[in-house]
């Protein structure tokens, strides 16, 4: 943990700009100010961007198709260059000390976001990595956001899940490969009893097709919950 002591001897550099900091964190406020937020036309399931205006609120074509275990996912940032760079040093050049940037970025979401403020228990869920993955990275990028996450909304968080078997990269494949890829990939680790009736947050970095949320939240249907959500720093 950084002290004041530290940011003056050993200042930390805002992750885009790279301009001196001393107030403990890794990105500064123009920086933070500027960072492309999601757009209130988005799909109302999975948080995608609609071009153009519509009439109502809607959900996409893929959401009414196919119908996703979640509730709706939303994003606190929509996909650009500086948002890129932030994941790729957060959990490629590993950066977890960015997790509590990209976390307040998440609660102004989450702030903003009315469907967030209805729910009655939120519990704070984040997806989790296989052992191999764990092991090669060092760290769970969605518990690094979890954490500093539940502390500044002051809801619980709980690693609720657990990934059973390792899977490929889901990079390189389309939709239908990466929920095959995926399939019966997470088991709940909790108490089903813990999970009964509260409003499940799935938690991760980013959103690319919903496979990797929409898997999970096939695997906590059974205990029970009230709803799933899901809420991630980036929608790719």
């Amino acid at each position: 943990m950084r002290t004041p002591l530290l940011d003056w001897l050993y200042p930390s550099t805002c992750a885009l700009c790279r301009t001196s900091l001393r107030n403990g964190s890794n990105l500064c406020q123009p920086c933070s100010q500027s960072l492309p937020k999601v757009r209130p036309h988005a799909c109302l399931t999975c948080g995608q961007d609609f071009d153009g205006s519509l009439e109502a609120p809607s959900s996409c074509p893929n959401c009414i198709n196919e119908r996703p275990a979640f509730n709706f996912a939303t994003a606190a940032l929509r996909k650009s260059e500086s948002a890129l760079t932030l994941i790729h040093q957060f959990k490629l050049l590993r950066r977890p000390e960015l997790g509590t940037d990209l976390a307040s970025l998440c609660a102004e979401r989450f702030r903003n976001e009315h469907r967030f403020r209805e729910l009655v228990s939120p519990l704070l869920i984040p997806i989790p990595l296989h052992g191999s993955r764990l092991r090669s990275r060092g760290f769970n990028q969605a518990l690094e956001l979890s954490r500093p996450l539940a502390k500044e909304l002051t809801i619980p968080h709980l690693e609720a899940l657990k990934r059973v078997r390792p899977t490929e990269r889901q990079a390189t494949l389309t939709r239908k490969q990466r929920l095959k890829n995926l399939n019966r990939a997470f088991q709940v680790r909790s108490s089903a009893k813990e999970l009964e009736e509260k409003d499940l947050i799935l938690i991760d970095d980013v959103f690319t097709t919903g496979s990797t949320v929409h898997e999970c939240a096939r695997a906590l249907r059974p205990s029970k919950p009230r709803s799933i959500s899901v809420l991630t720093v980036l929608r790719a």
